[in-house]
């Protein structure tokens, strides 16, 4: 039996104005990963756990900002992955997986990923960022 979780890449690197959301995942993470190692040792092999680590993926949210659609991966690709990943038992798989190089650098040199975020994201993006601002304000 595959168990496979879907979670956000913001788990793994920064995520402006998603603090709370990007907790939330990274202790997923973390149960997750134990729930895998405890199988694993308790000799239940035929139950594997997968997760599956999202960035931009081609939704219509992401897509109705022209500025983002070069860096989303379609919906359709995502999901053929996704099964993949799950029919492959593989423990993490990155969706894009440009995003697995950015999880990586982020781990080893944290004030790049930070210095690409606001690049892509708050100089190249403005209005997306604005967006997020005032719907976490209007929360």
């Amino acid at each position: 039996m595959a168990l496979a979780r879907v979670l956000a890449g913001t788990a793994k690197t920064p995520a402006y104005f998603l603090g709370g959301y990007s907790a939330s995942k990274a202790a997923l993470h973390g149960f997750f990963d134990t729930f895998r190692a405890e199988l694993r040792a308790t000799g239940r092999g035929n139950v594997s756990v997968s997760l599956l680590v999202l960035g931009m993926i081609g939704t219509d949210e992401v897509l109705s900002a022209p500025e983002l659609q070069s860096m989303a991966m379609p919906v359709s690709q995502c999901a053929k992955a996704m099964v993949c990943a799950e029919r492959a038992r593989e423990d993490e798989a990155f969706l894009p997986r440009y995003l697995w190089a950015f999880v990586r650098l982020n781990a080893f040199v944290p004030g790049v990923t930070d210095w690409v975020m606001r690049a892509m994201f708050v100089n190249r993006v403005p209005e997306f960022v604005k967006r997020i601002a005032e719907l976490r304000a209007s929360a």
